[in-house]
């Protein structure tokens, strides 16, 4: 646990850009997953109650 803020910041240094997106894509996965799963949720509450009238 401990070293993992140093390995962190060494691979930030070592390429910003690339890895700094990608860790962002990592750390928003899963909201974006949820979010979209919610949505097909949604969507298909909204198909069955579209049915329903």
């Amino acid at each position: 646990m401990i070293t993992f803020p140093f390995y962190y910041s060494k691979i930030i240094i070592i390429s910003v850009t690339p890895l700094r997106q990608f860790l962002m894509f990592l750390f928003l996965s899963p909201f974006l997953l949820i979010f979209l799963l919610r949505l097909d949720t949604f969507a298909l509450i909204y198909q069955g109650s579209s049915m329903l009238v």
